[in-house]
């Protein structure tokens, strides 16, 4: 079974409590980069039934909440390529689920291995 439904519906829940509140743009922001952010990309390190295309909803969702955050126009994908885009090139850093499907798939093998190693630590 996939778990992107259960994501997807995890990231609404989530979106409510973040714009509850009133927050500060920054803070606002950060609790997106370290809880809804980390709340949505494990997915396709658990998920064996999907695919990447299950994930681009959730790609979108996030997309959707940093929109709203950052009270701009620019385009989902525009939102995606800022978020996921390294600190150095002038991007936010965050590991998206459909945007990193691939990395996170070769991860999953590197791990099964004894000595596997961890791939995201060359993207920190």
């Amino acid at each position: 079974m996939s778990l992107a439904p259960k994501i997807l519906t995890r990231l609404e829940e989530l979106k409510e409590a973040l714009f509850c509140v009133n927050l500060p743009t920054h803070q606002r922001l950060l609790i997106f980069k370290q809880c809804i952010v980390t709340a949505a990309n494990y997915g396709p390190l658990l998920d064996v039934s999907s695919d990447k295309d299950a994930y681009r909803e959730v790609d979108l969702k996030l997309a959707s909440i940093l929109k709203e955050i950052l009270h701009t126009q620019m385009s989902a994908e525009k939102l995606i390529d800022l978020a996921t885009t390294s600190k150095e090139n002038g991007g936010m850093q965050m590991i998206f689920p459909a945007k990193f499907y691939d990395l996170m798939k070769l991860q999953v093998v590197e791990l099964k291995k004894p000595n596997g190693k961890n791939i995201f630590s060359a993207l920190r």
